[in-house]
This record gives C-alpha cells, sequence and structure tokens, in this order.
C-alpha cells in the first residue's frame, strides 16, 4: 500500500494570469492539490517470471476555476476535484 501528497502553489501566479518579470504570459499556470492512494501485488509464477497487478486512486483539486481546450477544439470549465481509479497489469521475465 502507498499514497502520496502534493500541493503546489503559484502565490500571484496561481490564477492563470499575470506576467513574468521579463513580461512573459504564464497563462495556464494553476495552484493545486493531488491525493493519491494505492495498492500492488507481485506473484512469481516461477524463478525469473513475475505477474503483477495494481490499482491507484487520483484526486486532483484545483485552486478555483479554470478553462482548458480538448484535442477537438471544445472549451471545458473545470470546477472542484476530478477524480480517476488507474489500473495496471505487469508481466516481468527476469533473465
Amino acid at each position: 500500500i502507498f499514497a502520496g501528497y502534493t500541493n503546489v502553489s503559484y502565490g500571484s501566479l496561481g490564477n492563470g494570469t499575470g506576467a513574468l518579470p521579463t513580461g512573459t504570459s504564464v497563462t495556464g499556470l494553476r495552484s493545486f492539490s493531488k491525493f493519491e492512494i494505492g495498492t500492488n501485488f507481485l506473484y512469481t509464477i516461477a524463478p525469473g517470471l513475475n505477474l503483477g497487478v495494481e490499482v491507484v486512486y487520483v484526486n486532483a483539486d484545483p485552486k478555483g476555476s479554470f478553462t482548458y481546450t480538448n484535442s477537438k477544439g471544445v472549451a471545458n470549465l473545470v470546477t472542484g476535484s476530478q477524480s480517476a481509479v488507474e489500473g495496471r497489469l505487469r508481466i516481468q521475465r527476469d533473465f
């Protein structure tokens, strides 16, 4: 079992607007926090051959709301936290 927590804060630049001292636009910087918890299991089928399974739950919480454009050019408004569950299957052969 494993877990992690990340908190990223850009301060006054975290609202997605503003400028760096050089005048470069910082549109897109977004303060956020992220929490994840997961577990994995590894079974040795034969010497040098392993089968593994991993499941992870991730929750990301942006500070405030923001809009992003997807690959089809559609703008999407994101408010509140977003969650996902990831699963992995691993077959590993060691020589």
